[in-house]
């Protein structure tokens, strides 16, 4: 079984730190029996969806928020596509970000649970899933034909500072999901396992076999960062988000 990831590298961040996290990310699933494959922008260049998805992106977008989504939010939403790229048609595949470590899955257990054209594995949040290739482009699909029913939604994503910022799949799929029923009409599941996938905190270590895979968030970070540092944080230590995340995948395979 192939676990699938996604990366492409974006200025603001430390691009060398990110290769370091996702090597670490890899091995994780290698070291499972995964046959780990990095799908990239070209991938999801390469797909007859490419164009239509990007229009109907770019056009809510500049609607929302008076420009074109950022890379950051963008490649969220094609990299489905790019997956889609990557797989056989009647295959089945893990799709995840490329900073969920995977602890204790065995590639039996996921094909277990891996039932539907798409399965999510933390409910409403897009870090880990599983599916096929129909699954991804019937999600590709979906975004271009309801993302105008979601723009005053959209225009509710706020930042600290009241802008309205930029979207991304995850945001998508929370708002398009509560308009129409996505595991009727499109064989699509939700499952709500919190011991599949988790947000690291500070307690967690490889010893832990009840944890089955372990999400390295920029969201878990900018948490740890702030309770540390105090509501203004951001403005002083935002630049060390990416060195926080690499730090805390080392901390939890040393205290194994």
């Amino acid at each position: 079984m192939k676990f699938l990831t996604f990366y492409h590298p974006i200025p603001k961040f430390n691009i060398e730190i990110q290769c370091s996290i996702l090597d670490l990310i890899l091995k994780s699933w290698s070291d499972k029996g995964f046959e780990v494959v990095v799908a990239n922008y070209k991938d999801a260049m390469e797909h007859p969806l490419y164009e239509e998805l990007l229009n109907s992106i770019n056009t809510i977008s500049l609607k929302t928020t008076k420009a074109k989504l950022d890379s950051f939010f963008e490649t969220s939403i094609i990299r489905w596509l790019a997956w889609a790229t990557k797989i056989k048609n009647e295959e089945v595949a893990m799709v995840g970000d490329y900073d969920v470590f995977n602890n204790n899955l065995s590639v039996d257990k996921a094909m277990s649970f891996s039932k539907s054209n798409l399965t999510f594995w933390n409910n409403h949040c897009l870090c880990l899933g599983s599916g096929t290739k129909k699954g991804f482009e019937n999600w590709a699909e979906i975004i271009i034909k309801y993302i105008g029913e979601a723009e005053e939604d959209l225009k509710e994503l706020k930042y600290d500072n009241d802008k309205v910022r930029g979207f991304h799949d995850q945001d998508l799929m929370e708002i398009i999901s509560s308009k129409i029923d996505l595991t009727k009409n499109f064989d699509f599941e939700f499952i709500d396992l919190d011991r599949m996938v988790r947000n690291y905190d500070n307690s967690m270590n490889m010893n832990n076999t009840k944890l089955e895979c372990v999400h390295f968030s920029h969201r878990s970070s900018r948490t740890y960062l702030e309770k540390k540092h105090g509501p203004d944080w951001r403005k002083r230590f935002a630049p060390i988000i990416e060195q926080h995340r690499l730090e805390s995948i080392l901390n939890f395979i040393d205290n194994e």
